[in-house]
């Protein structure tokens, strides 16, 4: 293995950035092994343009969606362009199995209606589904809380049963057979 250290020279900035891609394009035959903050990984999730960029950084947030700045970021991401980048943010706020805040259901809710990519419309149903709960999560007596919480999404799932997508049809009737 050779190791390759490279200096770069002082560019006259005043400041230190917050993000510095090396090889944005990916580009470099080899493998580069980045030192980055999780300030420094966050950055990079807010402000890179590509697909691979973002998913490396979300990659480093696997286990931290407690950290609120970090969350906003995984949200914001849920708006990107590139279907993969939201199917990313998507599998990321899934496997953190939390309870869905206003403003994520409202962008959840836009996803699974209006995504053009069925495995994010699929993915999108799944976690407002899980965001209903269930008698384990309210414990016992607070059956009521989550009966009120599915009817809140009958229409959402209702309009579900006539997407292009079996998975997500699958998913809607699923939900309303519960």
């Amino acid at each position: 293995d050779t190791v390759i250290r490279i200096e770069l020279a002082p560019l006259g900035i005043t400041s230190r950035p917050d993000y510095i891609d090396f090889d944005s394009e990916k580009e470099i035959l080899g493998e580069i092994t980045e030192s980055k903050s999780q300030d420094e990984w966050l950055a990079q999730m807010n402000f890179s343009g590509t697909y691979r960029q973002a998913t490396e950084a979300m990659e480093q947030f696997l286990f931290m969606l407690d950290n609120s700045a970090i969350k906003e970021a995984v949200i914001k991401r849920l708006d990107d362009p590139f279907w993969g980048t939201r199917r990313a943010a998507l599998n990321l706020l899934s496997s953190q199995g939390e309870d869905v805040s206003a403003d994520l259901e409202a962008k959840l809710i836009n996803i699974a209606q209006h995504d053009k990519r069925a495995s994010n419309r699929l993915d999108a149903y799944s976690l407002v589904s899980n965001n209903t709960g269930s008698i384990d999560y309210y414990g016992p007596g607070e059956e009521h809380l989550v009966a009120e919480k599915k009817q809140k999404y009958i229409s959402l799932f209702t309009q579900g049963l006539k997407d292009s997508s079996y998975s997500v049809q699958e998913n809607c009737l699923g939900h309303l057979s519960n």
